[in-house]
């Protein structure tokens, strides 16, 4: 005997929505759609290194990496970024790799950072290649701070 019951829910698409609810045990006979319209500021190159420098560090502490996923989520202040993290977290507990879950969302890390992390998932390096990455992001960084730089004095005399 099932029991029928209603609520509501909030979630980014139906599928992801689907799934956490059947994980509860739920099944869904029907799922009315509402929109909502958010402001939300964009995720800045900053805010992708710390998010890359955090995961090399807690990784290269033995933590694994869906507990390092969860608590960062937790403490991301970027609402995006949260989201993004949280589709992440969804696509490897649905059994997809890192890399295969960075290369179905190609929201924030380009082919370059989803095959250095399939490289460091295969050679069991993960904590390693995500530390390659975060000295790539922060040297792009510096660099990209020195030519802003260079051209507001430019701009100024």
């Amino acid at each position: 005997m099932h029991k029928t019951c209603k609520g509501k829910e909030f979630s980014r698409n139906k599928e992801q929505l689907c799934l956490e609810l059947q994980r509860q045990g739920i099944f869904i006979e029907y799922i009315h759609t509402r929109w909502a319209v958010r402001f939300v500021k964009s995720v800045k190159t900053q805010e992708i290194f710390l998010f890359t420098r955090q995961i090399s560090r807690l990784l290269q502490a033995g933590i694994p990496l869906l507990q390092i996923l969860e608590l960062l989520e937790a403490s991301i202040p970027n609402i995006r970024l949260k989201e993004y993290t949280r589709e992440l977290i969804t696509d490897l507990e649905n059994g997809f790799s890192l890399s295969e879950a960075l290369q179905r969302r190609k929201a924030y890390f380009n082919k370059f950072y989803s095959s250095l992390i399939q490289l460091g998932e295969r050679t069991a390096n993960l904590g390693l290649m995500f530390d390659r990455i975060a000295v790539y992001q922060e040297k792009s960084l510096k660099l990209k701070t020195k030519i802003i730089n260079a051209l507001i004095g430019i701009v100024q005399t």
